[in-house]
């Protein structure tokens, strides 16, 4: 029915959304770590891409609509951090500091406050300029991933020549840009993939050789050394491996959650993934304080307690900003919190 969600997509931003609470919990080894990065981000832009649709009449009209349910959550957040700061401040006898609202306002590297939401700065910037190169290529669908490709090739080119940031995060977005256009490819030969991949053998064989090609690609990435892809893709080294090594697992992963039962206590996060993405790590960070203060554990045990404060302490403030102020995190308001049904195509955003 119209209007009804798939499951798949919120599985694997729910997934995601972990994988970023992980990647900045240092619960585990820094290999681990690596090979997350290749994939945890672009992940999410591959399915910002996937469901990306241009909007009827000019570039500025897909541009207006995909900004509400990206900025408003940035702007949220990070106004709220600022008054959270001003209000400490107040209470200790010190000042409001006024610059942090410059941060905000340009999200350029370097200023106070660029960082802290940068992928909202970034994916937006990405969708506008994905925008204006699908008014002209839109019938190339190949052609446009190319160019894609080529933009973020010369961002890091630029990286690397010690080229200044860019405001917006435009060079981020850029740099991801090749995950959403692959996304946006995908959806399109979505039949003639499943046609190719009808054979389950066939399908487990791809995905256990996408598998191999990301691992094998994100060690290579690793042990290349210090040829950084900076701008929040800070621990990926060369250009080459780290995108094979990113288009890989985006590939295994995109495979494997279609055919996988989506729990609901995942799907949850991923259909809220804005504010999870935002406070996930609170949670995770407060119920580490609250378990270590009792009880002192380590490894797997500690890493369950990461997960599991993540998705629970933010379950208050994701269904009161829901029922109360749905529009800070870029959701139209409905009138109740029910499951919703996954099974049809709708447009998601992260």
């Amino acid at each position: 029915m119209r209007g009804e969600r798939l499951a798949w997509p919120d599985l694997l931003k729910g997934t995601g959304i972990f994988l970023v609470t992980l990647g900045h919990s240092a619960l585990v080894d820094k290999t681990v770590i690596a090979w997350i990065y290749t994939f945890h981000m672009p992940l999410f832009f591959f399915l910002s891409g996937y469901f990306f649709n241009r909007q009827e009449g000019t570039v500025w009209n897909t541009i207006r609509h995909k900004a509400f349910p990206v900025l408003a959550p940035m702007a949220a957040y990070s106004l709220c951090r600022w008054v959270w700061g001003g209000v400490s401040a107040l209470t200790e006898g010190g000042a409001v500091d006024f610059r942090p609202l410059l941060g905000i306002l340009l999200q350029w590297g370097g200023t106070d406050f660029d960082g802290y939401v940068w992928f909202f700065a970034g994916l937006f910037s990405a969708e506008c300029i994905f925008a204006l190169l699908l008014q002209r290529m839109e019938g190339r669908p190949l052609r446009l991933l190319g160019v894609c490709s080529a933009l973020a090739l010369a961002v890091w080119l630029g990286s690397r020549a010690g080229l200044p940031r860019l405001p917006w995060h435009v060079d981020g977005g850029c740099l991801l840009l090749p995950y959403l256009c692959l996304g946006w490819v995908v959806r399109r030969y979505e039949e003639k993939i499943d046609q190719v991949l009808a054979s389950r053998k066939r399908e487990a064989l791809v995905i256990l050789g996408l598998i191999g090609v990301q691992l094998v690609s994100a060690l290579v990435n690793l042990r290349l050394g210090p040829t950084r892809i900076d701008y929040n893709l800070r621990l990926l080294n060369e250009y080459v491996t780290a995108y094979l090594a990113g288009a890989s697992g985006i590939g295994w992963v995109w495979l494997l959650g279609r055919k996988l039962p989506a729990p609901r206590c995942l799907t949850f996060v991923g259909e809220y993934s804005a504010v999870y993405y935002c406070v996930g790590w609170i949670g995770s960070n407060i119920a580490h304080r609250l378990v270590w203060m009792t009880v002192p554990v380590r490894g797997l045990p500690l890493l369950g307690v990461h997960l599991l404060g993540m998705w629970v302490l933010p379950l208050p403030l994701v269904l009161g900003v829901m029922r109360l102020c749905p529009e800070l995190i870029g959701k139209k308001r409905r009138a109740s919190l029910k499951p919703v049904q996954h099974e049809t195509r709708r447009s998601t955003s992260v």
